[in-house]
This record gives structure tokens, sequence and C-alpha cells, in this order.
């Protein structure tokens, strides 16, 4: 009777040694999965907000600033998953069809984001990713969508209106 207890413990023992590892590792891998997303679906987000007003070429500096905006709410500075703050903002915008004040238009171009995750795995794998922890980047890019509104009048009108009596 005490042997067959004891031939249990001995078969529990050996085959935690090797499940425990594996659990620990799937969780790792897990972590590193939903980091990933994590920083692609902030990219779109980041993209898409870049893309809904007016380029850099208009107002600068405009398209990295509402991209920034998504990436901060977005930023967490504790945990397994680090969103980067820096946000690289690129634009190609076709400029010999840029509208121009007052008469407005839209845009023809589009703006790429590009954002960093830095990834912290718990377990097996922070051996390997030290301190600095394990960087991802990803890039989106989305077409401008944003129209400069047409503020001209027709002759002989006012922007005030016209009243008929």
């Amino acid at each position: 009777m005490r042997t067959r207890r004891g031939q249990s413990f001995v078969e529990l023992a050996a085959g935690l040694i090797v499940v425990i590892p594996v659990v620990l590792l799937c969780i790792d891998i897990a972590t590193i999965y939903l980091g990933v997303e994590l920083n692609s679906t902030v990219c779109r987000d980041a993209a898409r907000a870049a893309s809904l007003g007016a380029p850099d070429a208009i107002t600068s500096g405009e398209p990295k600033r509402r991209a920034e905006g998504v990436v901060r709410k977005a930023n967490k500075t504790a945990g397994a998953v680090r969103l980067d703050p820096n946000v690289q903002v690129s634009e190609n915008v076709n400029q010999a069809n840029l509208p121009t004040a007052p008469f407005g238009g839209p845009i023809e171009g589009d703006v790429t984001v590009e954002t960093s995750v830095h990834i912290y795995p718990p377990f097996l794998l922070s051996c390997i990713a030290h301190q600095s922890g394990l960087k991802f980047t990803t890039n989106q890019t989305f077409a401008y969508t944003w129209t400069m509104a047409n503020t001209s009048t027709a002759p002989g009108q006012s922007n005030q209106g016209s009243r008929q009596y």
C-alpha cells in the first residue's frame, strides 16, 4: 500500500516538472500575443485619428498631435505591456492639388503612423527579455478623409446673408 502511494507522488512530481513550465510558457506567449494585438489596435486607431483632420502641410503638427492623443489614452506605464509614447507620423500628400483658402477642397494623400510596444513576459521568457523587454513595432496607413471647407462667396453676395423685404 505504501509503495503505491509513493509511486503516485513520484509520478505526480515528474508530471508537474513537465506541465508547469509548459503552462508558464503558454502564459508568456499569451502576454506577447495580447501586447502585439494591443499595439496593432492602438496604431490603427491613431492612424485613423491622424487622417480625420488637416494634414501637416496645412496645419503643422496636427496629425502627430491627434495620433499621440490616442496613444496617450491607451498608454499604461506599469505592467507586462507598455506602449511607447513616442509616435512616428509621416504623410504623403499631393502638394500640387493641395486646396487653398478660401476655395477649399479634398486632400489627396495618406498618413502613416508607427507605434511601438515593450513587452515584459512574466515567467520563463523574462530571462531572454532582460530589463529592456521585447520590443515590437507596427505601422498603419490611412487615406486622408478631411476636406477643407469652401469659405468663398459668390460675386455680389456677402457672408452675412441677404434679406429681402
